[in-house]
């Protein structure tokens, strides 16, 4: 969205638009001006870039939600976000769970285009486990829960 005040008065025959923004990163923009009395034009095409990682904007999930302990793992999925909520692309994921016995896979990759990266968690011990993520070092808002429930009894491992 363009956004920020779009008509301004020219002085000695100039017209600035301080302020103006476009809030979605995208290929192609291009700005177009007119005047009562004058010739149109239009700008060359440009890009628009998002911006840095926004902490609050980012966020975090886990599927499946809960896990058997010693069994597969939940896959953690984190997504950068900038301020206005537009994906950032090319970032590097850190991932940390709270609670023992965890093996946590970080992500392999940098954020793709869609700003989104993900790590598995698994637990050989029942537990909740929180866990949170760092994008390009900023520590995101948002956190995600799996729960681990202890599996089957084992004749070969349980004592009376």
């Amino acid at each position: 969205t363009l956004g920020g005040t779009l008509s301004r008065t020219a002085v000695a025959g100039v017209a600035t638009f301080p302020g103006v923004s476009i809030d979605k990163a995208g290929v192609g923009y291009t700005l177009a001006a007119s005047s009562t009395g004058l010739t149109s034009t239009t700008s060359a095409a440009f890009t628009v870039t998002a911006g840095g990682v926004s902490a609050e904007r980012s966020l975090m999930s886990a599927a499946p939600g809960s896990i058997t302990a010693g069994g597969a793992a939940s896959t953690i999925t984190v997504t950068a976000r900038d301020e206005n909520d537009n994906p950032v692309a090319g970032a590097t994921v850190t991932l940390a769970a709270s609670g023992s016995s965890n093996t946590l896979q970080q992500p392999t990759l940098v954020t793709d285009a869609n700003g989104v990266a993900t790590g598995t968690l698994a637990s050989t011990l029942a537990g909740v486990r929180t866990v949170s993520a760092t994008i390009d070092g900023t520590p995101i808002t948002a956190t995600t829960t799996v729960t681990v429930v202890a599996g089957a009894v084992s004749p070969t491992t349980s004592t009376i």
